[in-house]
């Protein structure tokens, strides 16, 4: 059993771990995805929301011009604090605050284009926070929005579902069930924008693929074990986790034959302005 899945770290250490791993992976195709399909302003003020350990909006600030007023909110503290001192060590002037995406602490109307990374918020947020940037974007304004949608995790799941089965546990396959149609579909978020009141609704969507040597490489990687995992396993008792984590581990061994485990993520960009 990989410790890492049981592991009771601290908010300092996860926000330390989301720096090293999940920002330097995940969150970099999230940004690609993003930085293809937006026009970045020439004034105003722009807002980074969920803004993570800073990477993004860092070098977001080093393209926009000096007139360009930036502002960065991230719900987590401790990954704020990582942001706010690579801000400073660069020199580059962001306005950071410490907020939760669904309850800005800003005027209405107050920015000219918003980019929020939802690829870690619940799916039951997902209409207030699109009501709270509608709340913050000017009449004029536009929305950047990414998150993973349906599709995504496909392979786990199913090694998953094999997992409980193998342990007689099939009782909570409908929990799996559940994490499936958590995932938003396409229609899904293009209806949640419409009706927190946005117009010119447009998607993109990208493919991603991590790769994963073994079933221990994959239960030992800190995406995964410290920042998906919680999620996933969370309506398991602690006392049959072990269990389930070694039966995941073989599952996936004995289904892949020596190839690496492969996980999709359909990351998808959601943008769209206010008239």
């Amino acid at each position: 059993m990989p410790e890492a899945a049981l592991s009771n770290k601290s908010a300092k250490e996860l926000a330390y771990l989301h720096d090293l791993y999940v920002a330097t992976d995940w969150s970099e195709r999230f940004a690609e995805l993003v930085d293809k399909n937006i026009k970045l302003p020439d004034d105003g003020q722009f807002l980074y929301v969920e803004a993570g350990t800073g990477n993004h909006v860092i070098e977001l600030r080093g393209k926009l011009d000096e007139k360009v007023e930036v502002f960065g909110t991230e719900s987590d503290a401790e990954r704020l604090n990582i942001a706010q001192a690579k801000s400073k060590a660069v020199n580059a002037p962001i306005h950071f605050q410490n907020s939760y995406p669904h309850k800005l602490n800003f005027p209405d109307a107050a920015f000219g284009t918003v980019i929020c990374d939802a690829s870690f918020l619940a799916t039951t947020r997902l209409l207030a926070v699109w009501q709270e940037l509608f709340r913050v974007v000017d009449r004029k304004g536009n929305v950047a929005f990414v998150l993973p949608t349906a599709g995504s995790f496909g392979e786990f799941f199913s090694i998953y579902w094999e997992a409980l089965y193998a342990l007689e546990m099939t009782e909570m396959a409908a929990e799996i069930e559940n994490l499936i149609n958590n995932l938003p579909t396409i229609s899904d978020v293009e209806d949640v924008a419409a009706n927190a009141g946005f117009k010119k609704i447009e998607v993109n969507t990208s493919t991603e693929l991590f790769e994963f040597e073994t079933g221990d490489r994959f239960l030992r990687s800190p995406l995964i074990s410290d920042f998906l995992f919680p999620t996933w396993t969370g309506f398991v008792p602690e006392a049959k986790q072990v269990k389930l984590m070694r039966t995941i581990e073989k599952v996936i061994n004995d289904s892949n034959e020596g190839h690496n485990f492969l996980l999709t993520v359909k990351m998808t960009l959601v943008t769209a302005t206010k008239n």
